[in-house]
């Protein structure tokens, strides 16, 4: 089972199981609400398919959302906050397996040119994680960075 982590019934971070969790997370257990989640909640959130609306004490509500980019300046956006927020926490999180996987996700961020992916008559029809996913990259999204 995956793990919401939620500060205030906000979500703050996600994880796709407790190993992750465990070897991964940068706070204590009690300052947050745990919470286990479905896989397929989890990979919502993840790849940018669903959106959380809120929860109960064991349960958690998300709706569908469809990503689009039309304009390859909002993709290039959204990379470039991607790249920040992933590359600041590798810098103080170097020893955490995750590191791996977010070095190999931004040099694969890195590679993007939004102006040759999107134009006027193809919009990315799709979430930048998907994208990736797609590209046979495994994404790292930023609920993840425990």
């Amino acid at each position: 089972m995956a793990i919401f982590i939620f500060s205030q019934n906000n979500l703050y971070r996600i994880a796709a199981n407790q190993e992750i969790y465990n070897s991964n997370k940068n706070f204590p257990d009690s300052l947050y609400e745990i919470l286990n989640v479905s896989d397929e909640d989890f990979n919502g959130i993840k790849y940018n398919t669903k959106i959380f609306i809120s929860k109960t004490e064991t349960n958690i509500v998300t709706q569908n959302i469809e990503m689009r980019y039309n304009f390859a300046s909002d993709l290039k956006n959204y990379i470039d906050m991607n790249l920040k927020e992933l590359n600041q926490w590798v810098e103080i999180n170097k020893e955490k397996p995750l590191t791996q996987n977010i070095i190999q996700y931004v040099n694969f961020l890195k590679t993007i040119n939004p102006i040759t992916l999107i134009n006027d008559q193809n919009p990315l029809m799709m979430s930048l994680e998907t994208y990736a996913q797609n590209q046979g990259i495994i994404p790292v999204n930023f609920y993840e960075l425990l």
